[in-house]
Parts: C-alpha cells; structure tokens; sequence
C-alpha cells in the first residue's frame, strides 16, 4: 500500500522436489494377485482326482456351483468339503484361490449368515485341517522309519521320489500292518522282506506312501492311481514298470522287496479292486430333487422337439430313466435307442455330451470288432455314428444284436483272462436324414426318433443335474422306462415313418425266411433257386434271367456273397449268408 515500509527476507532451502509432492496423491501399483499365478483349472483336476470316493459327489457338485446341503447338514457338508480341499490340495496353495474356486458353491448355498460368514467359516474350518495334514505327514514319514526299524534295518533318508501323496485321515500305524510283512533271516542275523506278491500286495494297498491310491473305476473299468509317489504324467500302460522301479528304489527295495514288472501286474487289478469306486453311481445317488417335474417336456423344452406330443412325453422320460436304470441296476434290459433328427449345426451330440459328461463317447464303433465289447463297457451314453449308413439288412440285424445285449466280454488292461460285466450303457443316434431306418418291422419299436428344430444348449447344462435327479426318483419309485403293450402301435408307427420305401418285400421275406429258422441250422450258403422257392414262392418253371438278376441284387445288398461250389465234379453258383443273419436270435423273426 502507499506509504508502507518495505522489508525483504531470505533463508537456505533447497529445490522442490514436485515427485515427492505429488506422489501421496497418486494410485499406488497394487501387487499381483495371487490368483494371477493360480491354475484354477488345475486345482479343480486336482481335487476331483484325489478326493475319496465318499466325498467325490460332494466335490463335484461344489465345483458344479450348487448348493453344498440343505439347512440342517450345512455345517457337516462344509466340514467334510474343506478337509477334502486341505488333503488334497498343496500346502502352499492361497486361500484366495481356493474361495474363488468354491465361490459360486457358497453363494448357491442358503447359508443363514450370509455368503461372507459361509467364507470365514470355511476357511476357519481350512486352517485346522492344514494343521491336521502338517501333523498326519509328520506321523507318516515317522511311519516309514518305524517300519525299517521293527525289522531292524537302519533307515536313510527319503528320497524325492518318496515324498508323501496327499491322504485323507485315518492312517494305519505301521505296527497294524508292518508285522503282517513276510520276513527272513540272513546268515547275518539281518532281517530281509520276502520278495514275493503278498509283501508287493501288501505295501501297495496297506503301506503310508500307497494306501488307498491304486483304484479300480466300476464305470470306465480303468485302474487309476492318484496321490501316489508316482509322476502324476505316467502313461496306464507304463504303470506296473514305473511301481517296479519305486520299490525296488525305496526303503522296502533295500529291505529286500525287488519286483518285476509282471509280479506288479499280477497284484495290480486284485489292489485296485480293494479299493473299487463307481463315479457314475456316486454322482446319480449324491443328486438331490428339487421337486419340480421337468422330463416329462424333457424332448419339448430342452431338445425342441416337434411332432406327436402324447409320443414325446412318453419316450422323454423313458429314456432318461433307462440310462439311470443302466447306470444303478447294470445289465437291466435296455434295448431302444433315442434318435434326434435335425439339420447339421444344430448340435445333437452336444446335447448328448453335456447329458453324459465324462461318460459319452462318439468314438466310431465297428460291432463287429472285439474292442466294441470294450467300448460299451466304459461308457454311460454312446452315439451310434453314421446311424443312415446303416443300409443293408445283415447289417441292421447285427446293429439290432448288439444294442439288444445285456452283458459284454472282453479282455481288461492287466488282465490275464476275459470278463463278463453287466452293460451299464445306453445307445443314442444322430442323424440329417429323413429315411435312414430299413423297412424292418420287427425291429422298428427299438428305435425312438425324435425330430428336432432348435437345442437349448445352456438350458441342458443348467438343469442337467435336476434332470438326473428327478429321473433317479422316478426310478427308485418303480417308473418303467420300456413301453407298454398299448404305446407299442405308436412308436412303430414313428419309426416306420423314417424307413424306406421298399420296392417289394423280397428283402424282407428272405430275412424272415432264414431268422425262423434256428440258428444252428440256418445254412452257411444257399443257392438262388432255393431262395426264390422257399423264401420268396417262386417256382423254378416261373424264373427267368429278369427275377434272376433281381433277386441276386437284393441277395448283393444283404450281405450275401456269391461263390463257385464243386460237389462231386459239378460245379455251381452259391451265395454265402452272411454272419449278421446266421447268428441273429430267432427272437428278431415275426
């Protein structure tokens, strides 16, 4: 202002350091998520691979996203749930990880504090059963110096490829089964394991580093390991030389214990049958109904089906309650197949596939190859692949055979000799065409086409569970899954709908012909004149070149094979039947 003296001031400092100034208000760089790092895939093949089979339904249904347990078992279910994720899961695996795993679980589950309180708690109950593994795994590796002291053998130290599988609770001390090791003495005074199958037996299904880790699948009929000292990569068919190769490197081969590969695959199928588990019926029986019918509209709703609606809501459920009663009452008759029509692209396997999970196999199936006995074996839902391509009538009768079978032989991996098991599957079919079924009466009940227009893909996955399980109840409550006397008319008359229009019924004849006869003592090969009299009524005065030709070419497209036969010097002209009609059960004949 005018007149105000003026003054001057001045300090040390030094410069601004505007950085700094600035950085308070700056976002900071958060640190990497450990779930960057994490695997989640890998967790969830983890943990149903090493879950017990009493916990596996549990597994999966809370890696599926339902709901752990009605209220009243909610508490007990989560229990059971983290002390799976605790022994199977590594240590070191973070909890961030493993609640995002479980996250869409908890928030299905009606949990009465909340979603949040279901997490604390889980991870609470988390916390102690890590506490319990650290102390089990303590006890396991003092286990393993027990036992080579009890036989009074100096112990070393573990190797890598020793290191202790995750194992649930419950381990047997090594004096309830040490002792039970067939034992001798050297000269020196030392005492040795006998090399021999009862010790192998013994530590593989008995020992700390093995117990409970060789299983034999009652649904794939496939011995698998989990959770043993072995490279989770092992190939099945390397399995009895890389066990070989564990013990004879470990504690028990410097004990004495020296197998080879075929003393492991003498054991192999009798320890994993001790330890059996059946996945397909642990999932059916674990399901729980919600109460709402749903497969009655099962083709309508999910499948888009179209046509006569009496007929659909009949063989919807039907199906669904035969492949449940395949699956929990194996070898029960199941001999009709499901057959969805519809233009390409829309999806008819993937119904089938999201349906079975794991348990479909669209793998080409050649019946007449002994590895299709396999095939069906191993599978819950099979697609019959180029169903159209099935033209000739041998063919349709051996199709007819094999769908209609109840059991199936053949030779398992590390088996010795053949087996007989209970078929468990049932058959499906795919197709674009709009005839593609021959004109056989006596085999048209056994096929169910439906015609399709659009597939609710997404609907299917959402209520796959709920499907199964409302067919579980209908099929414990003694639902028959087989038509009856008065639905019979009407699914023929949709099969006979997509069969061919036959130029006369000289085909036909001829196989009914030969499939009235008894099996022994149909003829391996016939001449055309005998055709044309017995089968067909033709007299040899009323042949001619014309119905020669005509009646070798439905021969030709039977199956039949023509051939030059000399009997006594005269030659002649034969057709050789074929195997499909000289082995078809005279219950195909009317």
């Amino acid at each position: 202002p005018e007149g105000a003296e003026c003054f001057a001031e001045s300090a040390v400092g030094k410069p601004l350091d505007v950085e700094a100034l600035l950085a308070p208000s700056r976002a900071s760089i958060a640190p990497a998520s450990p779930l960057a790092t994490v695997d989640m895939q890998h967790l969830a093949t983890l943990l149903r691979r090493h879950a017990r089979p009493e916990n596996k339904p549990l597994v999966g249904r809370a890696l599926r996203g339902e709901p752990l347990a009605p209220r009243g078992s909610q508490d007990t279910s989560l229990q059971q749930l983290m002390s799976t994720v605790a022994f199977c899961l590594p240590n070191d695996t973070p909890d961030v990880a493993i609640v995002e795993m479980l996250r869409p679980c908890f928030s299905a589950t009606d949990w009465g504090q909340g979603t949040e309180h279901l997490v604390t708690e889980a991870l609470k109950k988390l916390h102690r059963a890590r506490a319990r593994k650290a102390e089990r795994d303590a006890k396991r590796l003092a286990a393993n110096h027990d036992l080579v002291a009890l036989l009074g053998t100096p112990m070393s130290a573990p190797t890598s490829a020793e290191k202790l599988p995750p194992v649930d609770e419950g381990l047997e001390t090594p004096e309830a089964w040490g002792k039970e090791l067939l034992t001798y003495e050297t000269r020196d005074g030392e005492k040795k394991l006998r090399n021999c199958e009862a010790n192998l037996s013994m530590v593989l299904l008995r020992s700390p580093e093995w117990r409970g880790t060789l299983r034999f699948n009652e649904t794939s009929k496939e011995i698998e390991f989990s959770g043993s000292p072995l490279r989770a990569d092992v190939r099945q068919d390397d399995l009895d030389t890389e066990i070989a190769v564990w013990v004879q490197g470990s504690s028990y081969g410097r004990l004495g214990l020296m197998p080879r590969p075929a003393q492991v695959r003498d054991v192999l199928r009798q320890v994993a049958h001790a330890n059996a588990y059946d996945p397909l019926r642990d999932y059916l029986e674990g399901l729980a109904w919600d109460g709402r019918l749903r497969i009655d509209t099962f083709l309508e709703r999910y499948l888009g089906a179209s046509g006569d609606v009496t007929h659909l809501r009949t063989i919807g459920p039907k199906w669904l309650i035969s492949a449940v009663a395949r699956a929990l009452r194996p070898g029960c008759k199941v001999d009709t197949v499901l057959i969805l029509e519809g233009a390409q692209g829309l999806r008819k396997s993937t119904a089938f596939r999201v349906l079975a999970g794991e348990w479909f196999s669209d793998a080409t199936l050649d019946i007449g190859h002994k590895d299709s006995a396999a095939l069906a074996s191993q599978f819950w839902i099979i697609e019959l692949a180029e169903l159209d391509a099935v033209r000739r009538a041998s063919d349709v009768q051996a199709l007819k055979a094999y769908v209609s079978r109840s059991e199936d032989t053949y030779r398992p991996p590390y088996g010795r000799v053949t087996v007989r098991t209970a078929r468990r599957c049932v058959f499906v079919g795919t197709t674009n065409s709009e005839e593609y079924l021959r004109n056989d009466p006596s085999g048209y009940r056994r096929w169910w086409p439906v015609r399709c227009t659009s597939i609710d893909i997404e609907a299917l996955k959402t209520d796959r569970a709920q499907l199964w399980a409302e067919a579980v109840a209908r099929f414990r409550q003694g639902e028959k899954w087989w038509l009856s006397e008065e639905e019979v008319p009407r699914a023929e008359s949709q099969a006979k709908e997509r069969s061919e229009t036959p130029n006369d019924g000289k085909r036909d004849a001829i196989v009914q012909w030969l499939l009235r006869m008894p099996p022994a003592r149909r003829p391996v090969d016939v001449p055309l004149l005998t055709v044309a009299e017995e089968a067909l009524g033709v007299l040899k005065g009323n042949l001619n070149t014309a119905t020669d030709r005509e009646i070798a070419s439905v021969l030709r497209d039977l199956g039949f094979r023509k051939r030059i036969q000399s009997v006594a010097s005269v030659r002649r002209r034969v057709w050789v039947v074929p195997d499909a009609l000289r082995n078809s059960p005279e219950e195909f004949a009317r």
